[in-house]
């Protein structure tokens, strides 16, 4: 686990990728108050825990958690948590957990406050303003972190040493990750972005990034899934990891 400082009392708990073959790495995001905690995103159960422990040792409480959207790699670590911290999550939870979550186990990820709009919430002396963003998950938040900063969850992401990775998304969902990637430029020039995958990278590779993603999404929506990988990059500068995923945009 690698601990990193951010500016406004954020700091990330990076991970290595968990299978020899992948790429990403998971990371949670935590910001403190005084001697509270709250989460970003929880990680597989063993890396929540270590992240819990660690802020247990420094003399912080967690007492929030926000999730970005429920896929496993995000949300695991909410069938360790203690009943007296409060969730937030999207009102669409639910869909996702029904497509990746074993139903014996729904309970312990139904988040205490469901969001279905823009929503502001106070942590201690910081505001928080949940965005419903759907793009890589029907389930999607955007977080704006006091009006700087905005996780952007896994609407672009990267390794830990900074290599772009194809998006993780099925053919019927590319429509949504376009307008994401859009509305994700408009957001670029007034926040500093934290992706759940992957630290910072600068803005000529996000941008390179983002504009052939976009081209690599828009040629499978118009061969209508029926693209090869090297088609579907051909010419672009940007050379993806996790090129794995390209099959789950096929049809």
């Amino acid at each position: 686990m690698k601990i990193v400082e951010l500016p406004g009392k954020l700091t990330l708990f990076v991970f290595n990728p968990v299978n020899k073959d992948d790429y990403f790495g998971n990371k949670i995001t935590v910001l403190k108050d005084q001697d509270k905690a709250l989460c970003i995103d929880t990680g597989y159960k063993d890396q929540f825990l270590m992240v819990k422990e660690h802020l247990e040792r420094e003399g912080y409480t967690l007492t929030d958690i926000v999730l970005t959207h429920f896929h496993d790699d995000h949300a695991e670590g909410l069938e360790t948590l203690p009943s007296n911290v409060t969730t937030y999550g999207s009102i669409h939870y639910q869909v996702t957990l029904n497509g990746y979550t074993p139903k014996a186990k729904h309970a312990f990820y139904r988040p205490t406050h469901t969001i279905d709009k823009k929503t502001s919430i106070t942590f201690g002396s910081h505001t928080l303003t949940l965005i419903p963003h759907r793009g890589h998950s029907v389930d999607g938040l955007l977080v704006d972190i006091d009006h700087q900063t905005m996780h952007i969850g896994d609407e672009v992401m990267f390794s830990n040493h900074g290599d772009p990775l194809l998006p993780a998304i099925r053919y019927d969902d590319i429509p949504y990750q376009l307008i994401s990637y859009q509305l994700l430029k408009k957001y670029q020039a007034d926040y500093r972005f934290i992706y759940g995958h992957g630290l910072e990278v600068d803005d000529a590779l996000f941008n390179q990034t983002l504009n052939d993603l976009t081209t690599y999404l828009t040629r499978i929506l118009e061969a209508k899934g029926t693209l090869s990988y090297k088609d579907a990059t051909n010419k672009l500068k940007t050379s993806f990891k996790q090129t794995s995923w390209h099959t789950m945009m096929t049809r």
